[in-house]
């Protein structure tokens, strides 16, 4: 989990170019629809933080929910992986926690109801908005487009390091290149980043579960898999899932003896 040092410091960041947008404005500096944006982002970084400094308040042990996704998969890795058993094809739900909140500003737009396109300008506008870039990138990740995808999360990580969603899709990514042992050594340590960023984040340990999985390593991906259940993060609706990679982990265990 991300420190409470760390977070309290991005939200006086927040916070103060909140202020500047505010101050710029009002000299006539920025125009009104720039700065509606601006204000939308950086209302949106701040409730992200604050929720994110109560949830270590409440719960040191509190974890990150786990949704469903449309794991999109490049032909060599979806023969590996249709071999073991595994090919989601789930529908795509809203991610709320450490997703984009746009709040109740004047603007009155949710973040569904704003183009690829529009996100895209206001990023090239304004590049250090980590919040709309990284729901962006989401997008990309989610509809299959990594390419898209793959220059956001970068984009993000040199700004943000530790941004532990961008480690995670970005190691996925990484992975399914099919680039060699190289590649998916690289793949291994954004996850691991990921992990050290995020204990417990559940993407990463289900996209190590599967590498594992892929590699014909009962034992680890089985190990994976326990984990991300005892996060409590796993809803009703994917836990048939995750019963299937287990059984397809506990099938390969067995093979091994």
């Amino acid at each position: 989990m991300i420190g409470r040092e760390r977070l309290s410091e991005q939200l006086v960041q927040a916070t103060r170019d909140l202020d500047d947008v505010t101050d710029q404005l009002a000299k006539g500096e920025l125009a009104d629809e720039d700065a509606a944006k601006l204000i939308v982002q950086y209302e949106a970084e701040k409730q992200r933080l604050e929720k994110a400094l109560a949830t270590i308040d409440e719960s040191a042990n509190e974890t990150p929910g786990f949704s469903p996704r449309v794991w999109w998969l490049t032909a060599t890795t979806i023969v590996a992986l249709v071999a073991i058993g595994f090919l989601v094809t789930q529908s795509i739900t809203d991610r709320p926690e450490g997703g984009f909140v746009t709040g109740n500003l004047e603007t009155g737009r949710d973040l569904d109801t704003v183009s690829n396109e529009e996100m895209e300008a206001t990023i090239a506008q304004f590049p250090d908005i980590i919040g709309m870039r990284a729901a962006l990138a989401r997008r990309y990740f989610e509809s299959g487009d990594f390419p898209a995808a793959t220059g956001h999360y970068l984009e993000i990580l040199d700004r943000d390091p530790n941004h532990p969603e961008a480690l995670a899709n970005l190691g996925w990514i990484t992975f399914t290149s099919n680039g060699g042992p190289e590649a998916d050594t690289a793949a291994e340590n954004l996850l691991k980043r990921s992990l050290d960023a995020l204990p417990g984040n559940p993407d990463a340990l289900f996209f190590l579960a599967n590498i594992r999985l892929s590699e014909g390593d009962g034992l680890a991906a089985g190990e994976l898999l326990n984990q991300l259940l005892a996060t409590g993060a796993v809803g009703e609706q994917d836990r048939p899932l995750i019963d299937e990679l287990l059984a397809e982990a506990e099938r390969l265990t067995g093979s091994d003896e």
